[in-house]
């Protein structure tokens, strides 16, 4: 969908000016989140916070992808 066309573009474009790792986070019960950063070749890592927000706290998982 929209969203995986725009983080690939965004990853793509990171790459490109010189970053050599992407990461991103997603609440864990956010599963569209989680497979947007999937879909885009992207591989969860060992990082998790929790963290509050409006009010509650919610347990967020990292994914990342490096430059090939």
């Amino acid at each position: 969908g929209y969203m995986t066309e725009a983080l690939s573009t965004l990853i793509c474009h990171l790459f490109e000016e010189g970053f050599e790792e992407v990461l991103c986070g997603a609440f864990d019960h956010n599963s569209a989140s989680i497979r947007v950063m999937e879909k885009c070749g992207m591989t969860k890592i060992a990082k998790t916070d929790d963290i509050e927000y409006r009010g509650n706290i919610h347990h967020c998982i990292y994914y990342s992808i490096r430059r090939k």
